[in-house]
């Protein structure tokens, strides 16, 4: 005889917390639940001067956290990230001006409707301030708003704010890579002699781009990782040399806390960050350095000013 067929059971799918309003008659509804991290994917930021490895640090990140998926970049850097194919497996799509930022929005999409497990932005800075960027599109809107500037960031806020929806929002790990302002200070080598050597500062972005990631990382020309800012408390004040497995299982672990194993008990921390070497009282002695010599170069007096990076004239940020 037949077994009778069992009907499968339904799985209830978990309530979210939300804050809704009717379009009928303005209602505003608050429903509160139980707090769950049901985000497992990554938003890292890896900002620094030219030559401190964001390309190669993001390769080998990403490699790390799908061993074997499948890893999309976005090459805005004159296809300089085909130098690592012989090292890591990856597909590449080049980007040429202008870097508009619909032509992100598109790439990110195009690589989660692929089934991409990983996309790196290299870089994300081009679309702030490389040709046909943010900067530029509110220079010409500037000229249509009769030389007013904080009309013309009426055009250029709604789209920048629509590329952080789509890197926030998309269910995929995201990695950019940002280049940064970058200084020349003298420091003393172990013979007694001053050496100039290049450090970068912020991001060359809006302002306040570290609050759209999970972790910042700043890099240096020795290849040195400073974790600027993380929602990961195991990342909390650590700095890495030459970032690799070791951060990435961190990471890792941390996406994947409270996420049921095979046996169904809740992952906790396993690891501890192998790979640190100090905290980021490394990035105060930076500060103190360029405060006590004065040295700088390629950065800008005014601390809004957009120092030449990509190509074109040097640019004012606005608010």
């Amino acid at each position: 005889m037949t077994a009778p067929q069992q009907t499968p059971t339904k799985i209830k799918p978990k309530p979210k917390g939300k804050v809704s309003q009717s379009r009928l008659n303005g209602k505003v509804t608050v429903e509160f639940v139980p707090a769950v991290n049901e985000d497992r994917y990554l938003r890292l930021g890896i900002s620094g001067p030219s030559g401190s490895g964001k390309t190669f640090t993001a390769l080998q990140l990403a490699r790390e956290l799908v061993p074997d998926g499948r890893i999309a970049l976005i090459d805005t850097e004159r296809g300089s990230s085909v130098k690592y194919a012989d090292l890591f497996e990856f597909d590449v799509a080049r980007m040429s001006p202008p870097y508009h930022p619909d032509k992100f929005m598109a790439a990110i999409h195009a690589a989660h409707e692929q089934g991409y497990d990983v996309v790196i932005i290299d870089s994300l800075s081009h679309a702030w301030s490389g040709e046909g960027g943010v900067l530029e599109i509110v220079d010409k809107a500037q000229t249509r708003y009769n030389q007013n500037r904080w009309a013309a960031w009426s055009e250029g806020t709604p789209l920048h704010m629509e590329l952080l929806d789509a890197i926030t929002g998309t269910e995929m790990h995201i990695i950019c890579t940002m280049r940064s302002r970058t200084r020349w200070i003298l420091v003393e080598d172990e013979k007694g002699r001053n050496k100039p050597i290049k450090v970068g500062l912020e991001p060359v972005q809006r302002d306040g781009i570290d609050y759209e990631f999970d972790v910042m990382l700043q890099m240096d020309a020795n290849n040195t990782a400073v974790v600027d800012k993380t929602r990961c408390s195991e990342l909390n004040e650590t700095v890495w040399e030459k970032p690799g497995a070791r951060l990435a299982e961190v990471l890792s672990d941390w996406l994947s806390l409270g996420k049921p194993n095979d046996d169904g008990e809740d992952n906790q921390p396993a690891v501890t960050a192998g790979e640190n070497v100090g905290n980021s009282s490394v990035r105060e002695e930076i500060e103190a350095i360029i405060a006590e010599h004065e040295v700088e170069y390629g950065d800008a007096e005014d601390e809004h000013e957009i120092p030449f990076e990509l190509g074109q004239k040097d640019r004012t940020e606005e608010k």
